[in-house]
């Protein structure tokens, strides 16, 4: 009889599944991105020179990441996420909690205040990042996950970089 009901009153379905997607959303319920988790060392990076161009790096600031091995640890407490990066040897990586779609904020390699926001994407994440200081710039980044191979690609005016990372010891919850 729902069904029937549904049919025959088509104009409640979109708001009823709007209602649904919003609640998954509000509930941080994603097990799809469980496979994040974890520690991730990066092996290889393609096309960084452009992109660190559009980003105004200094020179320290290019080398350093240009010669350095990103890593990335995401953990996750219900709809709380912690990101953690830096370089591979550095004394600490900085750290950064966020809930999907709430506006939190960060800093790019070269230490500019970034307003950082994300949002899950299936079984991807999706980033935007806007400088607040020096040269203005957005920067989105797509995270996907395919067995213990995790790839980003980051685009600041047009320009691509992508970074392959393995993961680095077990998954984390």
């Amino acid at each position: 009889m729902f069904n029937k009901s549904i049919q025959q009153k088509g104009w409640l379905v979109i708001p009823l599944l709007y209602c649904i997607v919003l609640l998954h959303t509000c509930t941080g319920e994603y097990p799809q991105l469980d496979k994040f988790l974890g520690r991730w060392l990066e092996v290889r990076k393609e096309g960084f020179e452009k992109v660190a161009n559009d980003l105004g790096l200094t020179d320290r600031s290019r080398a350093l990441y240009e010669n350095g091995k990103s890593v990335v640890v995401y953990s996750r407490r219900g709809d709380l996420w912690t990101v953690q990066v830096g370089i591979e040897g550095a004394p600490h990586l900085q750290s950064y909690t966020f809930k999907f779609g709430e506006p939190y904020y960060s800093n790019n390699i070269d230490g500019t205040p970034l307003k950082s926001v994300v949002l899950p994407e299936g079984d991807r994440l999706v980033a935007r990042y806007e400088s607040l200081s020096g040269p203005y710039y957005v920067m989105d980044v797509v995270w996907e996950v395919e067995d213990d191979t995790m790839r980003s690609y980051t685009t600041v005016n047009g320009e691509t970089v992508e970074s392959i990372f393995k993961r680095d010891g077990i998954r984390m919850n």
